[in-house]
């Protein structure tokens, strides 16, 4: 799959938990590109993140060899 395609996606149409897309729902979150437009530390402060979602975006981003995208600034 290609890389930008797979950021891209709208985030109900990928393989991801109901309480992943829940948060994403919650917070505006159409799709992982807006995800990945702020740090990871402005993500970690949005309603609903904890660990377990954090990771399992990690997790998405590594399985799509895009784990280089995620800001840790």
């Amino acid at each position: 799959m290609d890389s930008f395609f797979s950021i891209q996606r709208p985030i109900k149409e990928l393989q991801l938990s109901e309480e992943f897309k829940s948060m994403a729902d919650i917070n505006g979150f159409e799709n992982i590109e807006e995800i990945l437009s702020f740090p990871a530390s402005f993500f970690l402060q949005r309603q609903g993140v904890n660990y377990h979602i954090y990771k399992e975006l990690a997790d998405y981003l590594k399985d799509n060899n895009l784990l280089h995208l995620l800001k840790h600034e």
